[in-house]
């Protein structure tokens, strides 16, 4: 009797131990996929947020070149 347990705990752990590591594997499987999906959603997002901020850089760049221009017009008319 004792040594059929024993056979069932051993043939069960091996069992449990099999489901664990291929459970571990396709979750890991999987979260490198999104992975790869989220750094290209990453990426997209970074390069518009970058676009954003050169245009906005450029839009008060130019705000600037406005406002020294009206004022060099101005000292001159004076």
């Amino acid at each position: 009797m004792r040594e059929g347990k024993r056979n069932f705990v051993m043939l069960a752990s091996t069992v449990a131990g099999v489901s664990l590591g291929w459970l571990a594997v396709d979750y890991l499987s999987k979260r490198q996929q999104q992975g790869v999906n989220k750094s290209v959603f990453e990426r997209v997002k970074n390069l518009e947020k970058k676009l954003y901020a050169d245009g906005a850089m450029r839009a008060n760049d130019i705000k600037r070149i406005k406002q020294d221009v009206k004022d060099a017009v101005v000292e001159k008319s004076l």
